[in-house]
Formats: C-alpha cells, structure tokens, sequence
C-alpha cells in the first residue's frame, strides 16, 4: 500500500516492526515527532534534508529589534533589512550579542523561537529560509511524506526500534535514510545544474555536508 499520509505511514511502521498491540501504538506519535526531527536537523552521519522547494522568502516587521520566528522555520539562509540597499545581516552568537544601541540593523541572533536585531530597529526584515512541511500530528499529509515516503518511514522507523532496543534493525534503518538522503541530496544538486529553474540556493550541505 502506497504511503501517503499519517495512517498509512502508520499503518507502514506497525507491519515492519511486526507489533499491533496498544501500548506500541500509543508512542507513534513519539516516534513520529522525533523522526521528523531527524529529517529536519540531521543527527551524527545523518544529513538533514534540505529540499529547494523547502527555500521560502518573508517579510517580517520587528518591533523593538526582535520578532517572533514563522512557525515553519528551520535554517536561516539570509536575513536582510530592504531599506539599508538589502545587505546581508551578520549571525551573532547569544553570548555575544551586545552593544550597537542605535543605527541601522546589522546583526541577528536567534534565542529560541525570536530573532534578535542589533542595533535594535523596528521595521521590515526580509527573510529566506529553509521552512519545515506540515507536521503530520497536525496535517493527515505533506508534499515531503507524498514525493518521499521512504524518508519519512526509515526516519520513524529508527526510533520505533530504538524504542524496541533492535539495535540490529535500528542500525539498518539508519543505514537506508544514510543512503536515501545521500541520492535525494544528487538529485537536487542536479536540478539546480538542469537550467531549469529560475533561481537555485545552494548551501555547504549539497556539496559534503550540511551546516548544522
């Protein structure tokens, strides 16, 4: 059966590991929120994905120097302030971000789910970041569970056997999303060679790894 939404993902993961029972489908949830966090930020050889479709642009106005990051966000790409001829921000880390109490934005850094500015500067920002899909506790489906479903089994999978302490299987299953990922990353490498799109955004990830 074809996977294409949350029961059928279901559906797909209870007959691999072979359990029915209530408690084990009580944690699919569990698993599946954690295979998405997988997929999304990557964990020790596995690469996170990062789709082109993923690549989204928004206008933001902060107030005070700060906003609330878009719900979908994952990675930032660039961050720039439209009146100041669009020149790139400069990433700061917590720890370091300090000082510049007027002028134009020049730094960001991000503290949980809010972007910080420095200087502080209330006004428009323009984002382009990599977004996350629909999860699918929220939404029955999403484009990346319809155009890859291989990914998204493989990535709940190694947490319902890490769950069953199959470590045999867990490895295995870890082994495949490794190498799904790897030919998901040429394709796309690919398509942004193919000239046939009308732009492309090409990060470290698609050439040997992904920035964390």
């Amino acid at each position: 059966m074809p996977i294409t939404d949350y029961d059928s993902l279901k559906a797909a993961v209870l007959s691999f590991v072979a359990r029915s029972d209530a408690k084990f489908q009580s944690q699919f949830d569990i698993f599946l929120e954690h295979g998405e966090k997988l997929i999304y930020n990557g964990y020790g050889s596995i690469s996170p994905i990062r789709l082109q479709d993923m690549v989204t642009e928004q206008t933001i106005v902060a107030v005070g120097g700060e906003f609330d990051l878009p719900t979908d966000y994952c990675e930032m790409i660039s961050i720039s302030n439209p009146i100041n001829h669009g020149y790139p921000l400069e990433f700061r880390p917590a720890q370091e971000f300090f000082g510049y109490s007027s002028g134009d934005p020049a730094f960001y850094t991000v503290i949980g789910n809010k972007l910080k500015l420095l200087p502080k500067y209330s006004g428009d920002i323009d984002l382009v970041y990599w977004k996350k899909y629909p999860a699918l506790t929220q939404a029955a489906t999403n484009d990346l569970l319809v155009n890859h479903s291989d990914i998204y089994l493989e990535a709940v999978l190694i947490r319902a056997y890490a769950y069953l302490r199959d470590t045999e299987q867990e490895g295995l299953a870890t082994q495949r999303l490794k190498g799904l990922i790897s030919a998901l990353k040429k394709a796309e490498l690919a398509k942004s060679h193919s000239g046939n799109m009308s732009r492309m955004v090409i990060r470290g990830g698609f050439n040997g790894g992904f920035d964390q």
